[in-house]
């Protein structure tokens, strides 16, 4: 019995160590496997499509089969030669187009030994500052606001984006910036335009023939910057995502109403105030204001607008903020009208030196003169005079919304 017994504990302690002795001999196989950097190069380039990104390019050496690269969330394995050599470009994020930059990244290199996958030895890489090419020009976005509304029974998805252009430096000219737009399966671009501080706001509608409304959807768009260097033109892109929309239908029985007026006339002036173009933009909607400067929109439903107003030499204007709720609207009265600021004779929404030189070239003319032009005739008297000069001084220097 006890020669049973001592048999059975010398079998556990012989299979005791031979555990160990395996164990021991997998750990003498098993070193921490080395990981070598070469050279790293960080920087931004075009992708075919000429999209904006960031990227690494390392090089070096490992001792494992397999490299394991993490950028941020995002993880992906890397296959190593049978000379155990690296040389890998690696895609690092596309610009943040809400920020002026730099941009950060962080490269976690692991190799994993061939035999135990616990052993592992990483490396973590830091980029320098890094900037996109919008934003080393100082493009930022400060606002992209996405909606959608049926419309006579057409879907037209909005974007309204605002920020600040990029700027102008020697060694490459910027023309334009633009957003493409879709609609009805038809490619486009709209430009945007900035005002006199390089800042631009603007609601870009992109229309489709078929508005499903009991779903959601997402909807994309491109902000192309127009470049041209030595040799060619360049569009830069960069990609402007949506949150889930869904289709609103436009409906309602209210109205909004107001009346305009230009700065200089007043109520005992029959100056005529017809043909300015008034844009209620979430409603995708303009009229044109009325001999008398009086404007109105109809059947327009319960929500929060914005108003353009724009015209011949006169500074945007607009009115935010108009808030229509189960009632009609109005925002200002022949007594107390919206004030038209008017002299910007290029149209670039400010009034300085540029619009008293066109003045200028037409000055003292009269209708029927071949250099008289009616546009430049404030006052609107048939006579390019002081009248207009001595208006255009007052509003010298004014800036449009």
């Amino acid at each position: 019995m006890k020669k049973s017994i001592l048999l059975q504990i010398l079998a556990i302690m012989l299979t005791f160590n031979f555990t160990n002795i395996a164990y021991a001999e997998k750990n003498t196989d098993s070193v921490i496997p080395n990981i070598t950097v070469d050279k790293t190069d960080w920087g931004t380039s075009f992708d075919q499509d000429f999209y904006d990104e960031f990227y690494l390019h390392v090089t070096g050496s490992c001792d494992s089969n397999t490299l394991s690269v993490q950028v941020g969330d995002k993880k992906m394995n890397l296959k190593v030669d049978d000379s155990k050599h690296f040389d890998y470009r690696i895609q690092l994020a596309t610009p943040d187009l809400f920020s002026v930059g730099p941009e950060y990244f962080s490269v976690i290199l692991t190799s994993t030994d061939n035999n135990d996958p616990d052993i592992k030895n990483s490396i973590t890489l830091k980029s320098p500052p890094m900037y996109s090419t919008f934003q080393y020009y100082g493009g930022k976005l400060t606002k992209a606001d996405w909606s959608a509304y049926i419309k006579n029974n057409f879907g037209v998805v909005y974007l309204n984006v605002a920020g600040k252009y990029p700027e102008k430096r020697e060694e490459i000219s910027i023309d334009k910036i633009s957003i493409a737009t879709y609609g009805d399966g038809v490619y486009s671009e709209q430009d945007l335009s900035c005002d006199g501080d390089n800042n631009f706001d603007e609601k870009i509608g992109i229309q489709f023939t078929h508005a499903p409304s009991d779903r959601t959807f997402t909807s994309s768009t491109d902000l192309i910057l127009h470049m041209y260097s030595d040799t060619y033109p360049i569009k830069v892109r960069y990609r402007i995502n949506s949150d889930e929309l869904k289709y609103n239908i436009l409906k309602g029985t209210n109205k909004i109403t107001g009346n305009i007026s230009t700065a200089y006339s007043d109520n005992s002036t029959s100056v005529p105030l017809w043909g300015y173009n008034v844009e209620l933009d979430e409603h995708d909607t303009i009229q044109s204001t009325e001999y008398d400067g009086s404007f109105t929109f109809k059947n327009i439903p319960n929500g929060i607008y914005t108003l353009k107003i724009t015209g011949s030499t006169c500074l945007t204007k607009k009115v935010t903020n108009v808030i229509v709720q189960d009632s009609d609207v109005r925002i200002s009265s022949k007594d107390s009208p919206i004030l038209l600021y008017q002299g910007d004779f290029n149209g670039d929404n400010v009034i300085n030196m540029i619009d008293v030189i066109q003045i200028g070239k037409v000055f003292n003319s009269k209708n029927g003169d071949a250099n008289y032009n009616y546009s430049y005739d404030i006052h609107k008297d048939n006579a390019i005079n002081m009248l207009d000069i001595m208006i255009l001084a007052k509003n010298f220097n004014m800036i449009g919304d």
